[in-house]
């Protein structure tokens, strides 16, 4: 799906493809970190403060450890573009506000055009039958035949009007071939009839297997350093984007590269007789050329449809009649004329409360076949699925208006395309999984905990005796036995929780959830051994996140926000009243120490982790450190420890006094997964708990039955 590219510096930031390029060459980012510097370049030289990157990357489901998140990304973001935090050249930091860029931005885009619509000749009138005479008895004898013949045609007329208006059987998936087998994140951007091409993520080197499976090998050197666009229908010539975004051509099999002069796009394809290339501008223009690159012409103008705001076609895709051009901007899919005439959204009612993307006729033009999904309480990550849009036509039949959904489950589907001769549908099949992992100590390895559940947020009961956890990505909350056995489930969707923790007495357990996509996280109970989760503040409808017990039961800390800054509240279980713990301005993420003396908190003014001696009541930096996630204290109440994601990754922890931090585990090499990227824990013996990515990414062939 096409975005805007952005041009900084020596940085190239392709929104839609979500590569980095610096000086031509890509560079590796992760998601997170991708999808912030994003957002920030979007709003070049405006303030993006800390609440709204929070909102705007994990919407709605926001917990506590978002903030561990955002750190984490910047940091990241300045190691690639290798920005120094006290001068900056890109992103500078306002201290307890947010983010912004500081160099300017050049903004640029990408599309395709069609064919001239068919114009079909008014038939002619046919010469009225001669009426010959007919003798009236005969005519009176004919008549009651006449009228049974005639109400038998009419009969018959109705029953063929019928027929011919019937709904068709709806196309279905019959089965899940698996073509690759390596799980590496890629992209599929193409077929000839017996290949398919794609690039590996984030090496974006371009790469081909057969259909039906086998090697991938490498393809030629020539293209390696170009985006494939497009390929020809008869799959001997691939259109090419150059690192300046110039586009080119090239054989398949090899050959000459060959400039188009002056043409310069972020998507393209060809139309589906070869004869025409339609693409789009950085300026969000659409244009139509010849295949040989000659005369071009605008069909849209970005100054006529969205002069004021973003405007980024992309996944072009000509009808096989060449009368109709459709294309993929802001989570929608549009369509035009081949003239430039009618533009509008495909979608209406329904449909189009979905996000959609990437669509591609059939080559027999009879079904459409795009990605859609429902987001699931977050409008950033979109569960997509592969649908149909039945374009059949008849005599009497016009094309349906309601999509049909041909896959469902939890593989998430990317860049379907449709085999050459429609009856498969090619695309990249990713299912999330974790496994759960703990430090062994004798080893120094992370080996599998509870058999490698895909699951994060592990928390022990009191006694040991008892774990919870939420599976991932489902997001349910379990309780069960120690070593997996007994499991009882807690929650059901909509509510999705995030941070368990087990009461003193074990019977209940506390967690975040958001109610809804519309709503804050609040604060839930649940008992331990099942029931119906319940608000613990039911009167209070503002955020309220990480809750945390004290050790005698009878309080809860948690964050909540007051006038965009974060606050740390005591909630007090006896008087049911609320009252704010003093000096906690700024600081979220609060853990209440086992023996009941402490309070430790993030802060992202100082960027560190902060301690309340509530004897005292003198709060204290005792860490600085950009990237710190999810602090845990050891059972002795003496130390915590702290999760690094990005420099110098691994599980440390720091003695409540201060001090050097001390390095538990070495996680250089190690790949997180969860609900925020990543995640830690420990198990009653201070044990460090994570969980590593291990989910597939792979190609699929699925058969597309049609009768």
């Amino acid at each position: 799906m096409a975005g805007p590219v952005y041009k900084f510096g020596e940085f190239q930031l392709d929104s839609g493809c979500f590569g980095l390029l610096r000086n031509g060459q890509s560079t590796r980012i992760e998601r997170m970190p991708l999808e912030l510097l994003i957002l920030l370049a979007s709003r070049e030289g405006q303030l993006v403060t800390r609440s709204e990157i929070a909102e705007r990357l994990w919407g709605s489901e926001v917990f506590v450890d978002t903030e561990h998140g955002i750190n984490t990304a910047i940091r990241k973001i300045r190691q690639v573009l290798g920005d120094d935090s006290e001068e900056p050249r890109f992103v500078q930091t306002v201290t307890g506000k947010g983010y912004r860029i500081l160099c300017p931005i050049e903004v640029s885009n990408g599309q395709t055009g069609v064919l001239d619509s068919l114009i079909a000749d008014d038939p002619a009138d046919a010469p009225a039958p001669k009426l010959q005479p007919v003798d009236s008895r005969r005519r009176s004898k004919q008549l009651p035949s006449a009228i049974v013949f005639v109400a038998v045609l009419v009969i018959g007329l109705i029953c063929a009007f019928l027929y011919l208006r019937r709904p068709l059987p709806p196309p279905r998936i019959t089965e899940y071939n698996q073509i690759t087998h390596d799980g590496r994140s890629k992209r599929l951007f193409g077929t000839d009839g017996s290949r398919l091409y794609f690039y590996f993520s984030p090496a974006n080197d371009n790469f081909q297997v057969s259909v039906s499976g086998g090697e991938t090998t490498q393809m030629p050197s020539e293209v390696r350093d170009y985006n494939v666009l497009g390929i020809s229908p008869d799959g001997t010539t691939f259109l090419l984007q150059g690192p300046d975004m110039s586009v080119w051509s090239d054989g398949v099999l090899g050959g000459s590269l060959r400039r188009m002069n002056g043409v310069f796009a972020a998507s393209a394809a060809y139309s589906a007789d070869g004869k025409y290339v339609v693409y789009a501008t950085k300026d969000g223009d659409i244009y139509r050329m010849h295949s040989d690159g000659t005369e071009p012409q605008r069909l849209v103008s970005k100054q006529t449809v969205a002069p004021s705001r973003g405007w980024s076609p992309g996944v072009l895709d000509w009808s096989p009649d060449g009368s109709i051009l459709r294309f993929s901007e802001l989570n929608k899919i549009w369509e035009v004329s081949s003239s430039g005439s009618n533009l509008h959204s495909l979608f209406s009612g329904q449909a189009a409360s979905n996000p959609q993307c990437c669509g591609h006729w059939t080559p027999d033009g009879k079904f459409f076949i795009y990605l859609s999904g429902a987001p699931r309480g977050s409008a950033y990550d979109p569960f997509f699925q592969i649908w149909a849009l039945d374009e059949r036509r008849g005599l009497f039949r016009q094309p349906s208006s309601e999509p049909i959904q041909l896959t469902s489950g939890p593989i998430r589907w990317y860049g379907a395309i449709p085999s050459k001769d429609g009856t498969k549908i090619f695309a990249r099949g990713v299912t999330q999984r974790g496994e759960l992992v703990r430090f062994d100590s004798t080893s120094r390895q992370l080996r599998p905990f509870l058999d490698g559940i895909s699951a994060e947020f592990l928390a022990f009961s009191p006694d040991g005796k008892s774990v919870a956890y939420v599976t991932f990505p489902e997001e349910i909350l379990w309780r069960a036995n120690a070593d997996g056995s007994g499991r009882v489930q807690l929650t059901d969707p909509p509510l999705y929780p995030h941070g368990p923790r087990w009461s003193p007495d074990g019977n209940e357990i506390l967690f975040s959830a958001a109610p809804d996509a519309q709503n804050a996280e609040m604060l839930y109970v649940v008992p331990s051994q099942g029931g119906k989760p319940h608000r613990l503040i039911p009167e209070d409808n503002g955020r309220q996140g990480d809750g945390n017990w004290s050790p005698d039961g009878r309080r809860i800390v948690f964050h909540t926000q007051s006038n965009g800054e974060f606050v740390l509240r005591i909630f007090d279980i006896n008087s049911h009243s609320t009252t704010v713990l003093p000096g906690s301005i700024g600081l979220y993420s609060p853990r209440w120490s086992p023996d009941g003396r402490y309070v430790a908190a993030f802060s992202p003014h100082v960027l560190g982790l902060r301690v309340c001696d509530l004897e005292s009541h003198q709060w204290s930096t005792i860490l600085s450190h950009e990237g710190m996630g999810f602090p845990s204290w050891s059972q002795d109440s003496r130390y915590l420890y702290i999760l690094y994601a990005d420099q110098q990754p691994g599980v440390y922890r720091v003695s409540v006094k201060g001090g050097a931090p001390e390095r538990v585990v070495d996680l250089k090499g190690f790949h997180h997964t969860g609900l925020v990227g990543f995640w830690m824990g420990l198990d009653p013996n201070d044990t460090p708990l994570l969980l590593r990515d291990a989910g597939t990414d792979d190609l699929y062939a699925l058969p597309l039955e049609v009768k």
